[in-house]
């Protein structure tokens, strides 16, 4: 499936199946948003690899505030 043009938000994008979520959206070409509550990290520098967008986020989506 192709995601050019979409935008995709992962939360957890900094390990596990959310990084590899993560980085298949970006190899199918979506631009991304990673959430993290451990802040920016090789999770993003690795998908922006395939040429789109992406954004990384610390913030702690357990917590409404």
């Amino acid at each position: 499936m192709d995601f050019k043009g979409k935008i995709a938000v992962v939360t957890g994008a900094s390990r596990g199946i959310g990084k590899r979520i993560t980085l298949d959206l970006a190899r199918r070409g979506a631009d991304v948003a990673l959430l993290s509550g451990q802040g920016p990290d090789a999770a993003a520098e690795e998908a922006s690899e395939f040429g789109g967008r992406t954004l990384s986020l610390s913030v702690d989506v357990s917590s409404a505030e």
